[in-house]
Order: structure tokens, then C-alpha cells, then sequence
């Protein structure tokens, strides 16, 4: 194929995207929370307040890390509801349960992210992976009832 016909091809693509507004992730809702998920990874563990490490292991091992996010998305759907008169700053506490996930669920592949990383990864799994897992298992201030 000529690069003339390459270039038209590609921006017939470009332009169809654009007159559309069709997306992969319009068709398929799970690869934009994927996507939505690695930003948020980009932005938090490749960010100012990183640890080298957790930069490497994410760069290294991504579906190791997808793997423990994942986890960590079917561990809080086993968690209990939390009660609606409840402290949003306590026990069921989003924050409280990501630490709680990290310190005693097993790594699950998680490629050598420090407990640090971890909770950034589990953060992200329940805000873009698995939004409807944490719906009523974090304190009601955190669900929006408040």
C-alpha cells in the first residue's frame, strides 16, 4: 500500500472516530474502566509522591498488578454492607478498607509493590474496575447518603 493510501486509510479512520463519536470504549464499557484504571495507576504510582520500586514492579509486572486488583475486587464484594448510621471515618471507612485488604490478603502476584503501592492499586480497582462492589459496603458519607 503507498503512503498516500496508508495516510488516507488512517485519517478516514481518525475522521470516522471523530464524526461518530465511536470509540472502543463506547463498545466495550470494561476496557474503558481498564483504561480509566491505568491513568489513575500512572498518575498516583508514577506520580510526585512514588516509590521507585512500585514504579518498577507496575512497569514490570502489570498483570500482576491487575491480577492483585482484581483480588482485591472480589474480596470486598465478599465484605459485609455497612450499617447506614455509621462514622464514615471508622471501620467501614474506604481507606480503612483498602488497608485492611492490603495487610492481610495475600499479594495475589502483585509483583513486589509495597504496601504503599498496593493500596493505591486497590483504590483504583474499587473506584474504576469494580465501582459497584464497594456500592454499600463503605461508610454511607462515602456512598454519597450523606
Amino acid at each position: 500500500m503507498s503512503r498516500v493510501a496508508s495516510a488516507t486509510a488512517v485519517l478516514g479512520v481518525v475522521v470516522g472516530v471523530a464524526v461518530t463519536g465511536v470509540t472502543s470504549a463506547d463498545a466495550d464499557p470494561a476496557a474503558a474502566q481498564l483504561a480509566q484504571f491505568r491513568t489513575y495507576l500512572a498518575a498516583y504510582l508514577g506520580g510526585d509522591q512514588s516509590r521507585p520500586e512500585d514504579v518498577q514492579a507496575l512497569a514490570a509486572h502489570p498483570n500482576a498488578v491487575l491480577a492483585d486488583a482484581r483480588a482485591s475486587c472480589a474480596w470486598l464484594a465478599l465484605q459485609p454492607n455497612a450499617p447506614m448510621a455509621v462514622e464514615p471515618t471508622g471501620y467501614y471507612a474506604t481507606d480503612s478498607l483498602v488497608w485492611r485488604y492490603v495487610r492481610t490478603a495475600p499479594a495475589a502476584g502483585a509483583a513486589g509493590l509495597s504496601e504503599y503501592g498496593r493500596s493505591f492499586v486497590v483504590s483504583g480497582a474499587w473506584a474504576y474496575l469494580c465501582p459497584s462492589a464497594s456500592a454499600g459496603r463503605t461508610a454511607p458519607w462515602h456512598r454519597g447518603d450523606s
